[in-house]
This record gives structure tokens, sequence and C-alpha cells, in this order.
């Protein structure tokens, strides 16, 4: 698998907005990123080569042939979501469709400000992704929650 520096824009588009979605067909993602279908098919058939996406399994027929959903694939790893409140963070690790694979929830006092906070979130879910093979890759920041890209090791 190449590297993400390596990436194209129209590539990461694409992966970024299957992300966001519960799973879309080709022509769907065409429309939203408002590509040509056959530059849509062409980035589609490359990720599917590559194993970055998969295909979920067949839509509603609309009339003609059944649209194929496109998925991220679960191989790219997890996410680490975190839930912050007064008096504790809640924790879930995820996969790339969102679904929640381990949780945890932690008093503390989150007034003791963020270096306290990521101190904690290490700590807590350093033991669920080694006994995963996961490693942790980069933090982002997101409106009310931290979200914490995660890869698989390879192993």
């Amino acid at each position: 698998m190449a590297g993400w520096k390596n990436r194209t824009a129209e590539v990461l588009d694409v992966l970024t907005t299957l992300f966001w979605s519960s799973g879309a067909s080709c022509h769907v993602l065409a429309t939203r990123l408002v590509y040509s279908k056959n530059k849509a098919n062409g980035l589609v058939a490359g990720l599917l080569k590559e194993g970055l996406l998969f295909e979920a399994g067949l839509q509603d027929s609309s009339g003609g042939w059944r649209a194929e959903t496109l998925q991220v694939s679960r191989s790219l790893g997890v996410l680490i979501g975190i839930d912050l409140g007064a008096t504790g963070m809640q924790l879930a690790i995820m996969q790339p469709d969102l679904t929640a694979l381990a949780r945890h929830r932690d008093a503390m006092d989150v007034r003791s400000g963020p270096g306290v906070v990521l101190a904690r979130l290490r700590t807590v879910s350093g033991p669920t992704c080694r006994s995963r093979n996961w490693q942790r890759m980069a933090c982002s920041a997101l409106p009310s929650a931290i979200t914490w890209s995660v890869r698989r090791s390879a192993i």
C-alpha cells in the first residue's frame, strides 16, 4: 500500500467522502464530488484493487443494474473517538464504518487541561490497541470530540 503523502487530492476526496457516508455507489460518489463517471470509476477501481475500498453489497434497484455499495476498507484500521464531559470521558474504538468495537468510561477532572486528558487517553487506549495489534497514528480535533486515526500493525 502506497503512503498517504503520495495520494492525489482526488483519491483522498474519494476516501473522505466514503468515510463520512454510510456507503455510496460509484454514481453517487461521482455526483457528490462533481467528477465524471469515468473518473470516479477509475479512482474506485484503483482503490478496490489496493484494498482501500470494498464492495459491501448491492443497493436497492432503481431500474436497470443494481449499484454496488462502496465503503472504506476495515483493513485501514480503527478510530478512537472521545466524548469529554465535565466529570469524565467516554472512549469508543470504532471501525471505519463507525461500528463500535470497544468502549470505555473514565471518571476524571477534565478541567486539568488537555495534557492530562490526552495522557489518560493514551493510558486507557494503549492496552486495548496493543491486545488487538492496532497502532495509534495521528490525532486531530473535531467539534466536541477528539478522534485518533489508528491502523493495524503489520504482522
